[in-house]
Protein backbone atom coordinates (compact mmCIF):
# COMPACT_ATOMS: atom_id res chain seq x y z
CA UNK A 1 0.00 0.00 0.00
CA UNK A 2 1.35 3.42 -1.24
CA UNK A 3 1.62 6.51 1.39
CA UNK A 4 -1.16 8.19 -0.29
CA UNK A 5 -3.49 5.02 -0.30
CA UNK A 6 -2.67 4.46 3.61
CA UNK A 7 -5.31 6.48 6.19
CA UNK A 8 -4.21 8.69 7.77
CA UNK A 9 -5.48 9.77 11.41
CA UNK A 10 -4.42 13.46 12.36
CA UNK A 11 -4.29 13.96 16.08
CA UNK A 12 -4.57 17.76 16.68
CA UNK A 13 -4.54 18.46 20.41
CA UNK A 14 -3.79 22.44 21.64
CA UNK A 15 -2.03 20.29 24.46
CA UNK A 16 0.11 17.60 24.52
CA UNK A 17 -2.11 14.58 22.77
CA UNK A 18 -0.47 11.59 23.86
CA UNK A 19 -4.03 10.36 25.00
CA UNK A 20 -5.60 10.74 21.76
CA UNK A 21 -2.51 9.72 19.91
CA UNK A 22 -2.19 6.05 22.44
CA UNK A 23 -5.75 5.52 22.09
CA UNK A 24 -5.69 5.91 17.90
CA UNK A 25 -2.58 3.65 18.18
CA UNK A 26 -4.38 0.76 20.27
CA UNK A 27 -7.59 1.38 17.64
CA UNK A 28 -4.95 1.20 14.65
CA UNK A 29 -3.23 -2.28 15.89
CA UNK A 30 -6.91 -3.88 15.92
CA UNK A 31 -8.12 -3.15 12.23
CA UNK A 32 -5.90 -3.17 9.09
CA UNK A 33 -2.84 -4.43 11.03
CA UNK A 34 -1.73 -1.34 11.90
CA UNK A 35 -1.41 -0.11 8.76
CA UNK A 36 -2.40 3.47 9.32
CA UNK A 37 -0.46 6.60 9.48
CA UNK A 38 -0.48 9.12 12.17
CA UNK A 39 0.24 12.62 12.50
CA UNK A 40 0.12 14.32 15.73
CA UNK A 41 0.21 18.11 16.32
CA UNK A 42 0.14 19.21 19.96
CA UNK A 43 0.02 22.35 21.52
CA UNK A 44 -1.91 23.99 18.13
CA UNK A 45 -3.25 26.96 19.33
CA UNK A 46 -3.62 29.27 16.18
CA UNK A 47 -6.61 28.83 13.93
CA UNK A 48 -4.63 29.01 10.64
CA UNK A 49 -3.01 26.42 11.53
CA UNK A 50 -6.00 24.25 12.24
CA UNK A 51 -7.24 25.43 9.02
CA UNK A 52 -4.26 23.61 7.26
CA UNK A 53 -4.57 20.35 8.79
CA UNK A 54 -8.62 20.54 8.06
CA UNK A 55 -7.83 21.17 4.38
CA UNK A 56 -4.81 18.09 4.28
CA UNK A 57 -7.50 16.22 5.49
CA UNK A 58 -10.21 16.75 3.29
CA UNK A 59 -7.74 15.89 0.63
CA UNK A 60 -7.12 12.81 1.72
CA UNK A 61 -8.52 9.33 3.28
CA UNK A 62 -8.75 10.80 6.77
CA UNK A 63 -10.06 11.49 9.94
CA UNK A 64 -9.39 13.95 12.92
CA UNK A 65 -8.86 12.77 15.91
CA UNK A 66 -8.68 15.74 18.24
CA UNK A 67 -8.71 16.72 22.19
CA UNK A 68 -9.03 20.58 22.28
CA UNK A 69 -9.74 22.57 25.41
CA UNK A 70 -9.74 25.83 23.14
CA UNK A 71 -13.53 26.48 22.57
CA UNK A 72 -12.99 28.95 19.68
CA UNK A 73 -10.77 25.52 17.96
CA UNK A 74 -13.21 23.39 18.88
CA UNK A 75 -16.15 25.43 17.35
CA UNK A 76 -13.80 26.18 14.17
CA UNK A 77 -12.72 22.34 13.47
CA UNK A 78 -16.47 21.46 13.72
CA UNK A 79 -18.25 23.77 11.87
CA UNK A 80 -15.21 23.01 8.87
CA UNK A 81 -15.99 19.27 8.95
CA UNK A 82 -19.83 19.89 8.07
CA UNK A 83 -18.54 20.28 5.03
CA UNK A 84 -16.01 18.22 4.94
CA UNK A 85 -15.60 14.31 3.89
CA UNK A 86 -13.95 13.27 6.83
CA UNK A 87 -15.14 11.60 10.57
CA UNK A 88 -14.32 13.30 13.87
CA UNK A 89 -13.26 11.62 16.77
CA UNK A 90 -13.52 13.45 20.22
CA UNK A 91 -11.85 12.54 23.49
Amino acid sequence: MSAKDKPTVYIISDSIGETAEFVVNAVASQFNSGQVEIRRESFLTDAEHLKEFIREAAGRKSMIAYILVLPGLRRLLRRKQKNAAFPLLMY
